[in-house]
C-alpha cells in the first residue's frame, strides 16, 4: 500500500515493483548510496528511500530516467530525457559554485574533449 499526494492509500502497481527491485540491485552492485543514485536522477536520498520502502510511487518522469540509467531497452526518447535531465542537474550544480571552481570545471571539460 502506498500513500499518494492526497494521502489516500493505493496499491503499488507491478511496474513500480519491478523497477524498485532493479534500483536496489543497481545501488548494491555499484556500491553507491541512495544520495549518489538520487543525484544521478535529480531527487533526494529521502525520495529514493521512500520509493524502495514502498511509501511513494515513482512518477512517470523519473521512471523513464531510471529506465535509461538502468539501460532497460531504452529508446531514443528515454536516452534524450536522461541526457536533458543530467545536463540540467549539472548546470544547476555548476551555477552554485564560485567563479574559481567554475573555471576549474571548464578547464577539465576542455582538456577532455
Amino acid at each position: 500500500m502506498v500513500k499518494n499526494r492526497k494521502g489516500d492509500t493505493e496499491m503499488k502497481n507491478a511496474k513500480n515493483y519491478d523497477i524498485i527491485d532493479k534500483i536496489a540491485i543497481f545501488i548494491k552492485n555499484n556500491n553507491i548510496t541512495y544520495d549518489e543514485f538520487g543525484k544521478m536522477i535529480g531527487v533526494s536520498h529521502v525520495t529514493i528511500s521512500r520509493w524502495i520502502r514502498g511509501e511513494r510511487n515513482i512518477s512517470p518522469r523519473y521512471h523513464n530516467i531510471i529506465k535509461a540509467i538502468l539501460n532497460e531497452n531504452n529508446s531514443k526518447e528515454e536516452a534524450y530525457i536522461l541526457l536533458h535531465m543530467n545536463i540540467n542537474i549539472a548546470l544547476k550544480y555548476i551555477n552554485s559554485l564560485d567563479k574559481g571552481q567554475r573555471k576549474n570545471i571548464a578547464k577539465t571539460i576542455i582538456e577532455n574533449l
